[in-house]
């Protein structure tokens, strides 16, 4: 390359390193492993035989691809795509009817689940509000059980206020209510 390079600039390039002229002359042919004459075999056959098989190789064809192949094979069962059989057209319609029972089967079951997942959930919220309305009357018992008498005066109030408070809501929920007919 560098070589190249340098005949083309004959004129502009002033130097000619003798290690390019070296380095083409000593160019080392490719080996192989198997580069003995004798243990290779020839790559083209010593008897060929042109005038005699010249028909049996027109007869030679080419083998058939995966598209055909499988073409081929779903004729051989019966199912053409292009118009086939009365049973395959049968068949086809079994086979969807049963998809349509399966997804029917699967969407049923799933809206089972579903109802299953919902009813837990309700019953979570159900004990979660139990769990809060325990936690407010045991703070109210608290709050109605303190002493005020050795509290500072703003604390005191703050107290009797929310122990009104308590009072009024217990009223509330005692009281018997009105139903409008």
């Amino acid at each position: 390359m560098a070589r190249e390079v340098a005949t083309l600039l004959e004129g502009s390039f002033p130097f000619f390193f003798p290690k390019w002229t070296t380095e083409t002359s000593k160019k080392k042919s490719k080996t192989s492993p198997n580069a003995s004459p004798a243990s290779s075999s020839p790559c083209i056959p010593c008897a060929v035989n042109l005038g005699q098989d010249s028909q049996e190789s027109r007869c030679i064809e080419r083998p058939e691809g995966k598209k055909a192949a499988k073409r081929l094979a779903s004729q051989r069962k019966g199912k053409n795509p292009m118009g086939g059989n009365a049973e395959s057209a049968i068949d086809l319609q079994m086979e969807i009817q049963e998809l349509r029972k399966q997804k029917l089967e699967h969407a049923r079951i799933q809206d089972e689940q579903f109802q299953l997942m919902y009813v837990a959930k309700q019953e979570q919220l159900a004990i979660r509000r139990e769990e809060v309305l325990i936690q407010r009357r045991s703070e109210d018992s608290r709050i109605m059980a303190m002493d005020t008498t050795d509290m500072l005066s703003m604390q005191a109030e703050y107290i009797i206020g929310l122990q009104k408070d308590i009072l009024s809501k217990a009223a509330r929920r005692n009281k018997p209510q009105k139903f409008a007919d």
